[in-house]
């Protein structure tokens, strides 16, 4: 029989019509954005393309200066150097009245800066009162063996001059000055093919926004303003480069047409250049991309058609998405860990069957629902409170946790009294959506409410088995030591060695009874804890005194550094931070060589509440792939046991539970062969104490 949910839907005819208007529509709207996309794609081209044309013509600009001032000017002064009047006429004649025009006029001066000959260019002596001297500044500069470049000026009927300066030198040194005026009407003809399109051109501005290069003659000898131009503005004054893609950067230039330009200053003498484009020639273009784009839409609506050929087969793949979905759902009902998924306002969407049995609660009563901490004061249920507890645990709910530091989504455990006890372990997965954006959460419930209570009877078992053997062990030990001590009359001295060996070995067997006693107690919650304000610099000294003799035996030395700054008291049990003391002490002292250095340190954490206390030692270190577990139960280093074979491996398990009880945490920093350090801190408000939590 054939299944249903594969079967291709029949759709009626409208619904045919109304999907193809629908993607219709969508196309239409796609192809007018990408042709929006594409007409500023367009812009900025227009923009490069003028900009690459301005830095050309830029150069085009520097090179022309540097080749009349060095290449020309300069080397006709080296030519002059010597030679007697007649030649200097002559040569200098002959460059004013050269066919390229370079220079309007040239003026020779002595070494003592006096004007010792003036030869203006034909066309222009007529005018050769309006010419201003040149300045002193410019002489002086030159007679220093400078080259110097002064500012534009305007002659009436000439146009643009530019005075440069450049020294006469010989053998003996500098001989004199030869300056001229060069003639920037030159300058349009060196850039006339610089030009964007067919009917764009490029224009020179000098320091004060005249023009002294331009296609239009006689713009550039009436030394037009064009300051009042914004681009100019920015150009010239601002010294910023202007891309054209500003709507300031659009006017009519001076043929009336409206143009788009964009331009580059001139540091070096202070000028600007801009080039310009008319708008109707870059308006060809975007006509061509609009054609363009209507013939893709009409293409794209052909493709709708065809695309409307396969649409019944989008029904069958519709429907085996459906069955997806359908086995993926089958999966979370039946999955052992209860699940719960809401989204970033703790609106629940998802509630797994498991999920149900644990909280005593039905997905249909809080679907759609936003949960709150007080969900089951809110709707008077208290039946929600179990659910509530759920989504906003937190690892401050967690005595072990609080005051350490803490990951972004730490598994969390939660006692729940109702419906009925448990242990809950949940962990929080964050749900990304496409753009990587968080949206939603999953809370996945794990069950350990088994493990929990086979950890009780373990651990009852332990105290139970502890308690009965310390006082066999206890009589034994004092036997012993009476024994030893003669109380029962004398014993040779070999009856004495094997006597105080079993008195070793019974009282290690003692403190291996007294770990196991006291890890029991940390994991059943008895570990009782009295927190009183102690002067821990005091506890440290008598610590450290304690273990003097022990550290002189192996030629170690052991030293405090007392801190700089007077140390806050902290509010501790003395007993408990003795035992931390003892441990950390005693097996750096165990794991040091003969000749080692152990340091213990106290001061404040950064700008942290924190008191930080270190004891570091130049010991035999922990292979680096083993200190993850330095802190877990019955843990010793493979390089120890090799070491020192007698020792429990509950030590630093025992020490880490009582800084975490404090509201401190604890870490190790260690290298095979140099040494250890470990570091724990203590808050110096009692209010970071953690609660006791049953």
């Amino acid at each position: 029989m054939e299944n249903p949910k594969l079967k291709a839907p029949r759709f009626k005819s409208y619904a045919i019509w109304l999907f193809f208007i629908f993607v219709a529509a969508a196309l239409i709207a796609g192809n007018l954005l990408w042709m929006n996309l594409v007409l500023t794609d367009s812009a900025e081209n227009v923009s490069k393309i003028q900009m690459a044309v301005a830095f050309q013509a830029r150069e085009v600009v520097k090179n022309f200066i540097e080749q009349l001032s060095g290449d020309i000017l300069q080397k006709t002064a080296d030519f002059l150097a010597g030679e007697d009047e007649e030649k200097i006429n002559k040569v200098l004649t002959g460059l004013a009245d050269s066919d390229e025009a370079y220079f309007a006029r040239l003026i020779l001066y002595d070494k003592e800066g006096k004007e010792t000959l003036k030869i203006h260019r034909a066309e222009a002596k007529y005018l050769q009162e309006t010419f201003k001297d040149v300045a002193p500044e410019g002489i002086s500069h030159a007679l220093d063996g400078k080259r110097w470049i002064g500012k534009v000026e305007f002659l009436g009927g000439f146009g643009p001059v530019l005075s440069v300066a450049v020294p006469i030198r010989s053998a003996q040194g500098i001989d004199g000055v030869l300056a001229g005026d060069v003639n920037l009407k030159v300058l349009a003809g060196r850039l006339k093919d610089f030009k964007p399109g067919k009917s764009g051109q490029t224009y020179v501005v000098d320091q004060a926004g005249r023009i002294i290069s331009h296609s239009n003659y006689f713009l550039v000898i009436s030394g037009s303003d064009w300051l009042s131009r914004p681009i100019v503005q920015k150009i010239v004054q601002n010294r910023e480069t202007v891309d054209g893609l500003n709507a300031d950067d659009r006017y009519f230039n001076d043929a009336g047409l409206e143009v788009q330009a964009a331009g580059l200053p001139v540091p070096e003498f202070g000028w600007g250049v801009v080039v310009e484009q008319p708008f109707f020639e870059i308006q060809t273009s975007s006509n061509q991309i609009l054609t363009f784009g209507l013939i893709s839409l009409g293409i794209g609506l052909v493709l709708i058609i065809v695309l409307n050929i396969n649409f019944l087969a989008l029904g069958r793949t519709s429907a085996a998405l459906e069955k997806e979905r359908d086995r993926i759902s089958a999966i979370v009902s039946n999955l052992t860990d209860g699940l719960i998924q809401y989204d970033p306002d703790f609106r629940i969407q998802l509630m797994n069957p498991r999920a149900e049995e644990m909280l005593g609660i039905k997905e249909d009563e809080v679907k759609d629902k936003i949960v709150t901490r007080d969900f089951d004061i809110v709707t008077r249920n208290a039946k929600f409170k179990a659910l509530a507890s759920v989504i906003f645990a937190e690892p401050g709910d967690d005595k072990e946790k609080k005051g350490a530091f803490k990951e972004k989504y730490p598994l969390v455990e939660v006692v729940l009294k109702e419906p009925q006890e448990r242990w809950l372990k949940i962990a929080t997965v964050p749900i990304a959506d496409y753009q990587g954006k968080t949206a939603g959460f999953i809370k996945v419930i794990h069950d350990v409410s088994r493990e929990r209570v086979v950890a009780r009877m373990k651990s009852e078992f332990i105290s139970i088995v502890a308690h009965q053997l310390r006082t066999p062990l206890a009589a034994i030990k004092w036997t012993l030591r009476m024994i030893l001590d003669g109380d029962v009359g004398q014993i040779t001295s070999e009856q004495k060695t094997f006597l105080e060996q079993g008195y070793a070995s019974n009282d290690r067997m003692i403190f291996l009874i007294n770990d196991l006693l006291n890890v029991a107690r940390i994991e059943e919650g008895r570990f009782g804890y009295e927190f009183v304000e102690t002067d821990l610099i005091a506890l440290i000294e008598k610590n450290v005194a304690n273990f003097q003799l022990a550290a002189r035996s192996k030629n170690i030395s052991l030293i405090f550094e007392k801190p700089a700054v007077e140390t806050h008291r902290v509010t501790i049990d003395s007993s408990k931070i003795d035992l931390v003391f003892q441990n950390l002490i005693d097996n750096a002292i165990k794991y040091s060589l003969p000749g080692g250095r152990i340091e213990l340190k106290a001061e404040p954490y950064k700008d942290r509440p924190f008191l930080l206390v270190s004891i570091k030692d130049s010991g035999i270190g922990i292979p680096s792939h083993q200190v993850p577990r330095v802190f877990t139960k019955f843990f010793r280093g493979d390089n120890v046991i090799r070491f020192q074979t007698e020792g429990t491996g509950l030590g630093m398990f025992i020490v880490k539970n009582i800084v975490r009880r404090h509201g401190g945490d604890i870490w190790v920093e260690s290298e095979e062969g140099k040494g250890t350090t470990f570091s724990f801190t203590l808050p110096l408000d009692a209010k970071m104490i953690p609660e006791l939590i049953a």
